[in-house]
């Protein structure tokens, strides 16, 4: 099967352009070698090539003669004379077990889909193997062979080489020569192990099996092309088919490749803890033995034990510090890296852009849903015009996850029409109909948007793979897959150029009436329809709080008081649906039942006259909790919603009323357990307690230290430290003195601390001066006449939890969370002197045996009759 080049021909010298250029796939594109001989290139093999225009992104087709093994000579000649024969099979008298591609077991079919761990792990190993090329780059700039040699350059060349051979290995192009490449190299590390370092005659063979090879490209030794090999083709020691993976592999690579970015080592040096800080090893190993530990505490943020500590202490060169370092090494730098060297380190990545890349066992129910209305409204046997006259669109396509899900789903629906009303005549009797029928719902249906013109071009490709046609152009999809900023306003006029921010700096603005014409023109001007799409689907980012960009806030709505990025994908996506049209959205479960999206509900409550919300449970690593929103944009503002509980199982859709008050959940509620019981003067908790909220930074900024080995640390509270109630709560670790911006008299005043995320209050009493995180409430009594403790026995109650606390979290079915303003709000009876002195007397009884796990009985008999 011919392979195609993923990138446009350019030689690294021009790299300067390369910012006009759209995309980083298409940045870093084919270099085919070459030779140094005058005349033509031998023209005995021929390779497709893709090529991207640098305008306009479109994908073309030509045939470009790639050299013969005989044409990698020039190069061969520049390496040293004492290298080990060239790459060969081995001879008969060598006992060698070359590798053999199987599928590993727990890698299914396509059909099956891929499990997540598998993807994982593997996508993970791909960025090993980036990180192996980065390491591999020659420190010189003479060693090069490019004047363009600043880091952005050569990060942007080696991110599309890897990218690119992830696709040919997904593309079932050329797998057997990279096999038969690997074992020719694990031959030669077996026969001269040392020489591995300084043979580089591998190189330019991977290059020209992916069609990237060029002079001016980074030179990498034998050693480095093996393991990035063995990464790329090897899970477990066992070779890998990649085409048995799903096409969102692709996109789950492209996840962990981006949020890099490459700088020059200022010594030789290595990365080291979960934040990959660069730790100078000569600077290391110059200070004292019994410093060095504290060094690496302060630079990285990771403490080591007392073993590794020992070590470090003992080391006498580099090889030894690298040793004691052990397991807190960071896989972006396999091995030290030279002074000059190319370094990875990480940006602003995918978490912290506020988007994620959605699994597949989520786009498919979702997808599902939001089609579900359109099908149906077609009939029991629509024609094939019909569904291909479906306008779907992912405003935040990311790589195409929900683009691929949609491709397959109206894919089968009109393979399925094909096989009623007859076969079309460029299908063979006989042949499979499904990659053609999907061919055409990729060319007629599908519309996707994203900001970063490197998803754009992926996108296009993990189409490309899930019509299971790699071998044809797809220059189709280049009018429906584009790259802008999809939160601009819907603007008719089309003469705005291209290079202008847009409402997110630094994105260009997508004007959609303009882009994409067919979908907004009138389908019936005679009955004065309204256009747009048939169905929006989509994971718009999530970015709340001090990363929206306010310059949004005057074009939408709900851009008002504390809002969230994804709010603004719900508001847009609105505007992009015709009239009976359906969305599907994936969106933070929050908005079902916390205070803020009120807003969000109402809105939704008054544009869709059927909605239903699918509560899937924490989802990405970011340990986001989701649910899958499906909604029509007919009939009159709806009165009730469908709901179910789906993330430990299958559950039953049950109804929901819903009214006009924002402050209404979208969930069942659970019923008080405690009816009102006594009546009187009445005080609220922020009446007589200030209520505040930790450090807004989360637990990724936690140090594991002893304060007596590492000062400028201060002990710090995340929630999962509070266990027991009314106990004090052990540090979850230590935060920099530099992380604490509030008022330090807040955290070093006696308090208590109350759990933001949980059904019911979870309350500590903290009388060591515990800095809080985010997921903290401190609360700190204004008056001796209600002290500490009477506070904390109040808010651990029952009777508190179920009068105020439960109807607003709404039971195990949702995320919840528990605001600051819930917490003030708390209304309670004036206690007497002496009952107050019963509940002080009983909860310092319960600190001395460590907290309890539960409400404790007589407390609760105290405070109940102060509740109502």
């Amino acid at each position: 099967m011919s392979c195609f080049s993923l990138f446009r021909r350019v030689r690294l010298d021009s790299i300067p352009l390369l910012s006009q250029i759209r995309g980083m796939v298409g940045l870093c594109s084919a270099y085919p070698y070459r030779p140094c001989q005058a005349g033509p290139p031998p023209p005995n093999i021929r390779t497709p090539l893709l090529l991207s225009s640098p305008c306009t992104s479109a994908f073309t087709f030509s045939e470009t003669p790639t050299p013969s093994v005989d044409g990698l000579r020039p190069l061969r000649d520049n390496a040293p004379h004492d290298q080990p024969p060239p790459l060969g099979l081995p001879s008969r008298n060598e006992q060698v077990t070359l590798s053999r591609t199987i599928v590993p077991p727990s890698v299914p079919t396509p059909d099956k889909g891929t499990p997540p761990l598998a993807s994982a792990r593997l996508a993970g190993q791909t960025l090993e193997a980036l990180a192996e090329l980065a390491c591999g780059v020659p420190p010189s700039r003479d060693a090069l062979h490019t004047p363009a040699s600043d880091p952005d350059s050569i990060y942007r060349w080696l991110l599309a080489l890897v990218l690119r051979l992830v696709f040919l290995l997904l593309a079932d192009a050329r797998p057997q020569s990279l096999t038969v490449l690997l074992d020719q190299l694990r031959l030669d590390a077996s026969r001269s192990p040392d020489r591995m370092d300084q043979s580089f005659r591998a190189w330019p063979r991977l290059l020209q099996l992916a069609g990237a090879y060029d002079g001016a490209a980074p030179r990498m030794s034998d050693r480095v092309v093996l393991r990035v090999l063995e990464k790329l083709l090897l899970l477990d020691g066992m070779p890998v088919s990649y085409p048995a993976l799903d096409a969102e592999h692709l996109g789950s690579v492209y996840e962990r490749l981006i949020g890099l970015r490459p700088e020059r080592a200022p010594e030789t040096c290595i990365a080291v803890g979960k934040d990959h800080a660069l730790v100078g090893l000569e600077t290391l190993l110059a200070l004292p033995g019994a410093d060095r530990a504290q060094h690496v505490t302060n630079t990285a943020g990771a403490a080591l034990p007392d073993n590794a500590a020992k070590a470090l202490r003992n080391a006498a060169n580099i090889e030894t510090l690298v040793r004691a370092l052990g397991r807190r090494l960071s896989p972006l730098t396999p091995r030290p890296v030279p002074r000059g060297g190319l370094v990875l380190r990480p940006a602003d990545d995918r978490r912290r852009s506020g988007a994620h890349y959605t699994p597949r066992a989520l786009t498919e129910p979702l997808v599902r849903m939001t089609l579900r209305p359109i099908l149906e409204n077609l009939g029991p046997h629509p024609d094939p015009d019909r569904i291909l006259a479906i306008k779907l669109c992912d405003p935040a396509m990311g790589s195409g996850a929900f683009l691929i899900e949609a491709c397959r789903q109206l894919g089968d629906e009109l393979a399925q029409a094909y096989a009623r009303h007859g076969r079309p005549s460029g299908v063979a009797a006989g042949g499979d109909i499904v990659p053609y029928a999907r061919r055409q719902i990729a060319q007629h249906c599908l519309y996707g948007v994203d900001k970063d013109p490197v998803a754009v071009d992926l996108a296009r490709l993990s189409l490309r793979l899930a019509c299971g046609a790699p071998d044809d152009t797809l220059a189709f999809l280049d009018h429906a897959i584009r790259h802008g900023d999809s939160l601009g306003r819907l603007a008719l006029e089309s003469t705005a150029p291209v290079c202008d921010d847009g409402p997110v700096p630094g994105a260009r603005p997508f004007f959609w009436y303009a882009e994409f014409p067919e979908v907004f023109a009138p389908r019936d001007p005679a009955m004065n329809d309204r256009s747009g799409f048939d169905a929006v689907v989509g994971n718009p980012p999530y970015l709340f709080g001090e990363r929206r960009p306010p310059v949004l806030e005057p074009i939408y709505r709900l851009a008002a008081g504390q809002w969230d990025v994804c709010w603004l994908f719900l508001e847009r996506t609105t505007s992009l649906l015709r009239d009976g049209g359906a969305a599907g959205l994936v969106l933070p479960d929050g908005i079902l039942a916390r205070e803020e999206p009120g807003v969000v509900r109402e809105f939704v409550r008054e544009h869709y006259g059927s909605v239903a919300a699918d509560h899937a449970g924490t989802r990405f690593d970011a340990a986001v909790s989701v649910f899958l929103l499906g909604a029509g944009n007919r009939g009159s503002p709806t009165t009730t919603i469908s709901y179910r509980s789906s993330k430990d199982g299958d559950a039953d859709w049950v109804r929901v009323a819903v009214t006009p008050d924002p402050a209404q959940p979208w969930v069942p509620r659970r019923p008080a357990a405690r009816p009102a019981c006594r009546t009187g003067e009445r005080l609220r908790l922020e009446d007589c307690a200030w209520v505040s909220r930790g450090e807004e930074i989360g637990k990724k900024a936690l140090v594991q230290a002893d304060s007596d080995r590492h000062p400028g640390l201060v002990e710090a509270l995340a929630g999962a430290g509070v266990h027991a109630l009314l106990s004090q709560p052990q540090p979850t670790g230590w935060v920099r003195n530099s992380e604490v911006r509030k008022d330090p008299a807040v955290y070093a005043a006696k308090k208590l601390v109350v759990v933001k995320t949980g059904r019911t209050l979870r309350v500590g009493i903290d009388r060591r001066g515990l800095v809080t995180l985010q997921s903290i409430y401190n609360v700190r009594p204004k008056t001796r006449q209600l002290p500490l403790e009477f506070l904390a026995a109040l808010l651990a109650s029952n009777a508190v939890n179920d009068a105020y606390v439960v109807p607003r979290t709404s039971g195990k079915d949702v995320f919840p969370q528990i605001t600051q303003g819930m917490v003030g709000a708390i209304e309670f009876v004036q206690p007497t002197r002496e009952l107050v002195i019963q509940v002080v007397a009983r909860v310092r009884a319960i600190e001395r045996q460590g907290g309890c796990p539960t409400p404790d009985a007589e407390l609760e008999r105290l405070v109940a009759r102060l509740v109502t």
